[in-house]
C-alpha cells in the first residue's frame, strides 16, 4: 500500500470550491482508500470518469477533481461510467 497526495479540485454541487491535496491509499489490488485514522475502514474511494468530464475520486457524498497529470503519477485508470 502506498500513499499518495494527490492535486485537484474540490467540487460543491458541481461548483468549484477550492484546490486542495487529498491523501488516498493505493492497495496492490487497485482498490483506493482513505489513509485517516478516523475514516470508516471500509469507505471505500472510486476513480470515475462521466464521458469527457474530467476525472473525480469520490465516496459517493463528496468529489475531488483530480489533475489529469496525476493519473499517470498514481497509476490509476478512471472507470468510464458513461458508454
Amino acid at each position: 500500500m502506498t500513499i499518495f497526495h494527490i492535486a485537484g479540485d474540490w467540487s460543491d454541487n458541481g461548483y468549484l470550491a477550492g484546490r486542495d491535496r487529498l491523501p488516498i491509499e493505493v492497495h496492490p489490488d487497485g482498490k483506493i482508500t482513505d489513509p485517516n485514522p478516523l475514516a470508516f475502514p471500509d469507505d471505500e474511494l472510486y476513480c470515475r470518469q462521466y464521458g469527457q468530464d474530467c476525472p473525480i475520486i469520490t465516496n459517493g457524498i463528496w468529489e475531488f477533481m483530480i489533475d489529469t497529470s496525476e493519473l499517470a503519477r498514481v497509476g490509476l485508470t478512471p472507470t468510464q461510467m458513461i458508454v
